[in-house]
């Protein structure tokens, strides 16, 4: 959150946040298979925690009001979608609940 404060001071007219979701399980495989593919590989550890960081600490970026938009975009299925959103006027939508909340309950993960 600091960073955007710094774009902010270095004159960025707009500045926004934009969240790429995916289960866990679903992104352990993919790092696997990009390592495979790549040789870069994520650390299981930092893979995990970043993905539970995120979805504990959402609300808090959410509401900060340090964006001008805010945007959460579920990967799951086979064609991304937009399951969150806070508009610039500062409207608040949650687009797919049931997405959402699955979002943020990866906090909670504990794996397989």
């Amino acid at each position: 959150m600091s960073k955007t404060d710094g774009y902010r001071a270095m004159g960025a007219k707009r500045v926004e946040l934009r969240v790429v979701t995916v289960d866990i399980d679903t992104a352990r495989e993919r790092n696997t298979a990009r390592a495979a593919k790549t040789g870069r590989l994520v650390q299981e550890h930092a893979l995990i925690g970043g993905h539970k960081g995120v979805s504990k600490n959402f609300e808090t970026y959410a509401s900060s009001g340090k964006w001008d938009t805010v945007t959460v975009t579920d990967t799951n299925g086979p064609k991304a979608k937009k399951i969150f959103e806070i508009t610039p006027s500062g409207e608040r939508k949650v687009l797919d609940q049931a997405a959402y909340d699955k979002f943020i309950d990866k906090q909670n993960y504990t794996g397989k």
